[in-house]
């Protein structure tokens, strides 16, 4: 509740209990008795007593808004995997020259004494058409994040507990994937933890983006946060490496992006 709306009912609480007050003393006869001071005193006082209780569920209200998880992007990797085996067919099968693009979150309080933990952090990745927005926006597809740190389905990790993930309020940054790329070809794949399970290496048809630009969008949720990251994904074809950016929409929202050098 911001401070002018506030200010408005208390005012508006002090009003009525005024008028109250001196309706029931006139009505009991006290000011005819020649005790005109006693509402002007009894009001001075209920006015300081509702003031201190409108002061401590404000400042209360502050706390509890504080002591919500603050979740942010701390970096952004990207970097080569070298030599990547995996199995297509039965077969052992060499991919060279793997990047890899991913993203660390990390859970850092306003303040630290009122730092609380993340619970049960679900990642949604989503992948539009750059540049976004409102009025004109196609997505290619979305998937569930998958965190890095978390066993794999075909290590026998389940989607409910692989999917989530809690961040302790330290600051320590947790790796969220996005997707790789070869860079003997022009396409880029996300990547969760799905993708192992096709056997195709990083090469999942159902979420790869050919040569051009595009908007990311990571959305974080949790018990009291639903909030997003954008990003510009720049794949610039075969023999390049990608390059992943942070962006945000501009205060025109005309979902126009600024690059943005802050994390």
């Amino acid at each position: 509740m911001d401070k002018g709306l506030w200010v408005r009912v208390a005012g508006a609480i002090l009003l009525a209990s005024y008028t109250a007050l001196d309706f029931t003393l006139n009505t009991l006869g006290v000011l005819t008795l020649g005790f005109k001071w006693l509402p002007v005193i009894a009001f001075v006082a209920f006015v300081v007593i509702m003031f201190s209780i409108i002061i401590n569920l404000s400042n209360q209200l502050k706390i509890i808004r504080e002591r919500i998880p603050r979740l942010i992007v701390k970096d952004i990797k990207e970097s080569y995997l070298g030599n990547y085996y995996f199995y297509q067919n039965k077969e052992l099968k060499k991919v060279e020259s793997i990047y890899y693009t991913k993203i660390d979150i990390a859970n850092i309080p306003i303040k630290p004494e009122l730092g609380i933990k993340a619970k049960q952090v679900f990642a949604e990745i989503s992948f539009w058409d750059y540049p976004y927005s409102v009025s004109h926006h196609n997505r290619h597809y979305k998937m569930a994040g998958r965190w890095a740190e978390t066993s794999q389905i075909i290590d026998g990790g389940k989607p409910i507990e692989i999917e989530q993930i809690d961040l302790e309020p330290n600051g320590r940054g947790f790796c969220l994937d996005i997707g790789v790329k070869c860079l003997d070809e022009d396409e880029f794949y996300g990547i969760n933890n799905e993708t192992f399970t096709k056997q195709l290496g990083f090469r999942d048809k159902d979420r790869k983006l050919d040569k051009g630009v595009y908007s990311i969008q990571v959305q974080l949720m949790c018990e009291g946060i639903d909030t997003s990251f954008w990003f510009k994904l720049e794949n610039f074809g075969k023999d390049k490496e990608v390059k992943f950016t942070r962006i945000w929409l501009s205060d025109s929202g005309k979902g126009d992006y600024q690059l943005s050098p802050r994390f």
